[in-house]
């Protein structure tokens, strides 16, 4: 089966035992690009905390955040507030994440507040990937001897 992008039309759906090939138009570039990155771990705001959590149980000292755009185009505003949550939760710096997100909805989380937008930008989308650090796991890539890459969830 084919699904699009979208949280909330795959939140019911099992995916247990299952194998998923997911793209992106930049996500999945980025770490394919990412050739000598030591590690590579995929984060949003609905697992921050445990990127953090996990980056200090590492004892990781060298970290590049990297918000990724599609070529010749600057990153989201949503890659790039991620990343400032992650670099703030690292330096126990405080933001006020609820007042960041209300400023995403009227800027480029507009479409998903756009009646003749719903059906490629659901409104419930919005709220499901700015529901802050509600998952306790990272997804890792992982690149093997042939080169493929493989996501491993790691528990935190």
């Amino acid at each position: 089966m084919i699904f699009g992008n979208s949280p909330s039309q795959i939140e019911s759906v099992n995916f247990s035992e299952k194998t998923v090939v997911h793209t992106t138009s930049c996500g999945t570039q980025g770490i394919v690009k990412a050739i000598n990155a030591r590690e590579i771990i995929t984060g949003s705001l609905v697992n921050a905390s445990a990127i953090v959590e996990y980056i200090k149980s590492s004892k990781i000292d060298d970290i590049s955040l990297v918000s990724l755009a599609r070529p010749g185009e600057e990153p989201f505003e949503e890659d790039e507030l991620c990343a400032k949550y992650i670099e703030s939760l690292l330096e126990n710096k405080f933001i006020d994440m609820r007042k960041e997100i209300e400023k995403l909805k009227k800027s480029r989380g507009l479409r998903f507040f756009d009646k003749s937008t719903q059906q490629d930008f659901p409104e419930r989308d919005f709220y499901l990937c700015t529901e802050l650090n509600k998952f306790n796991f990272i997804l890792k890539a992982n690149r093997d001897a042939d080169g493929m890459i493989n996501i491993e969830k790691i528990e935190i």
